[in-house]
């Protein structure tokens, strides 16, 4: 009977919660999401830490490849400061005043930092920075791996950012999913990336990602196929995957003229908060323009260079014709 009461109650609770979502605003889909997150919010809450402002040496929480320069702040000058492993607390390294001073503005009372140099630190291993006027930084990290994790996080950012298509469970490996939002596109426009404000898809922000895309892979040729994105284990690099979608949105956007549109974009917005893909209005075209044109073209040439060692035709079949269609429409 105790059991039957506790969960009337519950029940209770969360109609009574979800009715006072809906009052106000974002229906019964904003509580799920509230309801999935809630876990996440209290570890965050859980894991808090109340600091006085600018109260800490600021060392890269990313970490430190073992050959790179390292180097940290501090709000205040110092005579020496101490490397201490993290696990073990034992000093692993010494070092003396800033290298130099640098000046600053927005750190509240202060107005220059000092700067420490420890790139004599190559040992792979968790550490704390300490200088003798007793300030601390957060633990960070040196070794060869540092940046895999970060790098695998931005790139899958790109999949969040994904326009009109289905953010899935499979791949979100998390909460954060919704449904497609392809219906709202203009007839023939498909992929692209939402803006990180508005949803709506710019040449100017995607041709700029595109861009260092291309460029990460000419010059590091990165061949990861295996970040949890839908077309992870397709034998092509993930990161050349994403670029696509960015491309297929380039291609689709193409007029008949030749020139490329500038934005799939919206016109309204509700306000702050309670937008999202699957309830704003349905996507307009943007115009055809001169820029927007230079723009696809440069990325259409960089990318069928890149793409001709992993799939040349569709490096020849698309890009090469749609460049020669362009640059007619800008002649």
């Amino acid at each position: 009977m105790r059991t039957l009461k506790v969960l009337g109650l519950a029940a209770v609770l969360v109609l009574a919660l979800g009715a006072f979502v809906v009052r106000k605003g974002g229906g019964p889909k904003a509580f799920a999401r509230r309801v999935l997150s809630y876990g996440a919010s209290r570890q965050r809450f859980a894991a808090r830490q109340d600091e006085a402002p600018f109260g800490l040496l600021a060392a890269s929480q990313v970490g430190y490849a073992p050959a790179m320069v390292k180097q940290f702040t501090s709000p205040q000058g110092f005579a020496s400061f101490r490397v201490l492993d993290e696990g073990t607390g034992a000093v692993v390294m010494t070092g003396g005043p800033p290298v130099r001073t640098l000046r600053v503005e927005g750190l509240g009372p202060f107005t220059e930092v000092a700067i420490g140099d420890f790139s004599r630190l190559d040992r792979p291993g968790r550490y704390r920075l300490v200088t003798d006027r007793g300030l601390t930084s957060h633990p960070f990290a040196v070794g060869p791996d540092v940046f895999d994790g970060p790098l695998r996080a931005v790139q899958r950012g790109f999949y969040f950012q994904r326009a009109f298509t289905a953010i899935d469970a499979a791949h979100a490996q998390g909460p954060w999913v919704r449904a497609s939002d392809a219906a709202k596109a203009p007839p023939g426009v498909r992929k692209g990336w939402h803006d990180a404000g508005d949803f709506s898809v710019y040449s100017a922000s995607l041709n700029t990602a595109l861009y260092w895309m291309l460029e990460a892979q000419n010059d590091f040729a990165p061949t990861a196929d295996n970040t949890g994105i839908p077309e992870s284990g397709n034998g092509v690099p993930d990161l050349l995957d994403e670029a696509r979608w960015g491309l297929e949105w380039l291609l689709s956007v193409q007029d008949a003229s030749g020139g490329f549109r500038n934005t799939t974009c919206q016109e309204d917005y509700g306000p702050y908060g309670t937008n999202s893909p699957d309830t704003v209005p349905p996507y307009r075209n943007g115009e055809v323009g001169t820029i927007a044109t230079a723009r696809a073209v440069g990325s259409l040439a960089y990318a069928s260079t890149v793409f001709r060692r992993y799939d040349s035709a569709f490096a020849d079949a698309r890009f090469t014709h749609n460049q020669h269609i362009a640059t007619r429409f800008r002649q």
